[in-house]
C-alpha cells in the first residue's frame, strides 16, 4: 500500500506544469533627432496638423492671385505678383521645412527595429515625435509673421481701391477671403508654434496639448 508520501508525489508529478505567461513586448516609441538644451520634443502629428494648416492659407492666397490676374488692372496685378511672391511661396517654403523635420527617418530607429528578435516583417518604424530647435520654430513663426502682414497689406490695398462699383465687389469679395481665411488662419497658427516653442515639459514629456 502507498505510502501518503508517494501518493503525494505522484499527484504533483501528474499535475499539468503551469506555462508562464507571454512576455509583453513593448514597441518602441521612435524618436526623431536628439535632445539638446534648446530644442523641445513634438509630437509629429502636431507639427503636420500645423503644416497642412498652412497649406489652407497657401492655397487660399493662390486662389486670391488667381482672381486678380485675370483682372486687367495695374493695381490687381500688383497684388496679384505680391500674393504669389511673397505670400504664397514664402507659405510653401515654411512647409517644406516641416515637412522635412516631421517625415525624415533616420536610420538609428531602422536599424533598433531590425534587432528586436520578435520582428515578424522588417518595416520602418513610425517616429511618433521629433527633437525640434526652439530656433528653428522662432525663424518659422517669423517668416509667418511677415507673410501675414504682407497679406494684410494686399488686404488693405483691395479695400481702399477707388475703382468702378461693378469692380469693387470683386475686390471686397477677394479682401474677404484673404482676411477670414489666410490672415486669421496663420495667425492661429503662429500662436500655436508660438506655444510650443515657449512650452517647458518635463524631461521625456511630449509637446501634444495644443489647441487646433
Amino acid at each position: 500500500m502507498p505510502t501518503p508520501l508517494r501518493m503525494k508525489e505522484r499527484l504533483s508529478g501528474n499535475r499539468r506544469r503551469a506555462t508562464p505567461p507571454p512576455k509583453f513586448h513593448r514597441e518602441p516609441v521612435a524618436t526623431l533627432g536628439k535632445p539638446d538644451p534648446t530644442s523641445v520634443l513634438v509630437a509629429r502629428t502636431l507639427l503636420d496638423n500645423i503644416a497642412r494648416r498652412l497649406d489652407v492659407g497657401r492655397a487660399s492666397a493662390v486662389v486670391c492671385r488667381l482672381a486678380l490676374s485675370v483682372r486687367n488692372t495695374e493695381h490687381d496685378r500688383n497684388v496679384a505678383i505680391v500674393l504669389k511672391g511673397l505670400i504664397a511661396e514664402e507659405l510653401e517654403r515654411q512647409i517644406e521645412r516641416l515637412d522635412q523635420i516631421t517625415h525624415a527617418q533616420p536610420k538609428t530607429i531602422r536599424a533598433a527595429q531590425g534587432r528586436r528578435r520578435d520582428a515578424a516583417v522588417d518595416k520602418p518604424a513610425e517616429v511618433l515625435a521629433v527633437h525640434v530647435s526652439r530656433s528653428t520654430l522662432s525663424d518659422i513663426r517669423y517668416r509667418l509673421n511677415l507673410a501675414v502682414g504682407t497679406t494684410a497689406v494686399c488686404h488693405t490695398a483691395l479695400l481702399a481701391q477707388n475703382v468702378k462699383a461693378k469692380d469693387v465687389q470683386s475686390n471686397i469679395d477677394v479682401a474677404a477671403t484673404l482676411d477670414h481665411v489666410a490672415i486669421a488662419l496663420l495667425r492661429r497658427q503662429i500662436e500655436r508654434i508660438y506655444a510650443i516653442t515657449n512650452a517647458r515639459p518635463k524631461k521625456g514629456r511630449v509637446v501634444v496639448g495644443v489647441a487646433p
